[in-house]
């Protein structure tokens, strides 16, 4: 789940390099401890075989 930063907020993440920001509770969860290495894509990935066969 995402969440929409606090516009106070954004400067900062921006100066970080963050672009994308997780609620507390997901990061927990996962064990975040900083920031996590993403790809954002312009468009969804065109599916392949093997992803459609396993659907």
């Amino acid at each position: 789940m995402t969440d929409v930063a606090a516009r106070h907020d954004i400067p900062e993440l921006l100066r970080r390099g963050w672009v994308v920001d997780v609620d507390w509770g997901t990061a927990h969860r996962w064990g975040m401890r900083g920031g996590v290495p993403v790809t954002i894509l312009a468009e969804p990935p065109a599916l392949t075989n093997d992803a459609i066969a396993v659907n």
